[in-house]
């Protein structure tokens, strides 16, 4: 180690600092290119729903989890996850957390446990469109046939660590993560 540290002395940080990253601070953006995965893969990646539902109706708490495919080629630890769903009047429609750390493994399928809850105004909305989220026969892939409009929602307090580096923005809308089209519920559910 020593011998590592006296071939280093003139360059301590390289020790710490891989030469990519060292190129992208510097301002090198091919570095950069070059040290982070190619995250555009991702896009084309949806989730599986297991069919997992559970919904407490005393606390109105929620748990299911999905399937997810790494289309990276390499792997990416999330630590956690969490974030406010809020409509367009700013009435909070609940909120959703990653329960554990998941690592989605290089080409590998991995599932992520998601847990949160929904606002009486989202349970009372859902309820006027006819879903019981009490019954145990309810799958989210049942809200395809409802006729509510989620366009307008919005993300805010989103907090997503990643591997160890944490990742907070104040608000997203439907369209910044699901593109101009928006979002249906037909979306959330495929």
């Amino acid at each position: 180690m020593l011998v590592t540290v006296l071939a280093y002395q003139n360059n301590l940080s390289g020790l710490i600092v891989p030469p990519q990253l060292a190129g992208a601070m510097s301002g090198d953006g091919q570095s950069l290119q070059e040290a982070l995965p190619d995250f555009s893969k991702i896009k084309d990646v949806e989730p599986v729903y297991n069919n997992d539902f559970q919904f407490n109706p005393e606390d109105s708490s929620f748990s299911f989890s999905v399937s997810l495919e790494n289309p990276l080629n390499t792997s990416v630890a999330f630590n956690s996850l969490s974030t406010t769903i809020m409509d367009e009047n700013g009435t909070v429609l609940g909120n959703v957390v990653l329960t554990h750390p998941v690592t989605l493994a290089q080409g590998q399928n991995s599932t992520i446990p998601i847990e949160g809850a929904l606002s009486p105004e989202l349970i009372t909305l859902l309820q006027e469109q006819g879903v019981d989220l009490s019954d145990p026969n309810f799958n989210p892939e049942d809200l395809q046939g409802v006729n509510l409009d989620l366009n307008n929602i919005h993300f805010t307090n989103v907090n997503i660590d990643i591997g160890g580096t944490i990742i907070h923005i104040d608000e997203l809308d439907s369209s910044q993560l699901f593109g101009e089209q928006g979002l249906g519920l037909t979306d959330i559910v495929k």
